[in-house]
């Protein structure tokens, strides 16, 4: 049975794949304004009226009716649809999916977890699951698991239209993916919370590092500003500052004690270095 992929509006996707997609569109807003996204509003109208409106866009939710309708035709050609939406924390666009997707067979609804690029990595992944013969559940189960991995800071189209320099990671707990590093060499800051090579890596995040400290019995921890590369905490180190550890130390207590004597100071010092051009990667 054939299989078509379908997305809502927000989802970034390279002409390429957008091409094979059927699309739902959201309504974007700017006051009494209102567009369809993506029909009666681009990416460049778009962001130009960001630039220039004193009120901030939003958006409403594709309706379960928008869906039906791509969903009936999914019917009609006796095929199956994956669906994949942006993350259902940003909007109702997911349960609106759901709904609709209650009186049909072989439609499955996957929540994207995220917007835009990570949509786009979805969908990517998902038709090279379908070419390689997989069944719409099948792939949907794939993407159920996958997602957990797909973690997008910002679009970088955004970024880049906002003239955004610096991009700082500041208690973002997860890896990031390399479209971003690509976009942005080595104007990407991390804050980490130990004393870089301690205590890091691959499942060094939040309590886990300090945990790790007081295990390890380190009389001395800290925090490190650097510059983020495509390996998790391996990137240059621009500053270091140590802490000291107590003999009645808990994870929690090091972490507010590293938190306020080290991150809170060097990670505005890491911001001012790069703003005034001191920061040089060789």
């Amino acid at each position: 049975m054939k299989t078509r992929i379908i997305v809502d509006s927000t989802a970034d996707l390279v002409p390429e794949i957008k091409a094979r997609v059927s699309t739902v569109p959201l309504t974007v807003h700017f006051g009494q304004e209102e567009y369809i996204d993506g029909v009666t509003i681009d990416n460049k109208t778009f962001y130009e009226k960001l630039i220039e409106s004193d009120v901030l866009p939003t958006t409403s939710q594709a309706t379960p009716d928008a869906f039906i309708k791509e969903f009936e035709k999914v019917r009609q050609a006796e095929e199956a649809a994956v669906v994949i939406t942006l993350a259902s924390k940003f909007s109702g666009t997911y349960q609106s999916a759901m709904i609709a997707a209650a009186d049909y067979e072989n439609i499955y609804v996957v929540d994207g977890t995220s917007a835009a690029m990570g949509t786009g990595i979805l969908v990517e992944l998902a038709f090279r699951l379908l070419d390689a013969g997989m069944t719409a559940e099948e792939t949907a189960q794939v993407l159920e698991e996958e997602k957990k991995k797909i973690i997008v800071v910002a679009l970088v189209d955004t970024l880049r239209e906002l003239d955004i320099g610096l991009v700082v990671m500041a208690g973002f707990m997860v890896i990031i993916t390399n479209e971003l590093v690509e976009a942005y060499p080595n104007a990407i800051l991390n804050i980490h919370p130990s004393l870089i090579p301690s205590f890091c890596g691959k499942g060094c995040y939040g309590l886990h590092v300090h945990e790790k400290a007081l295990e390890y019995g380190v009389k001395v921890s800290g925090a490190t500003v650097h510059i983020v590369s495509e390996e998790c905490d391996a990137g240059p180190i621009v500053l270091q500052k140590a802490v000291e550890v107590l003999d009645d130390d808990t994870p929690e207590t090091l972490q507010r004690r590293i938190m306020e004597q080290a991150e809170w100071v060097i990670l505005p010092q890491a911001v001012r270095l790069f703003c005034d051009g001191r920061l040089k990667v060789e």
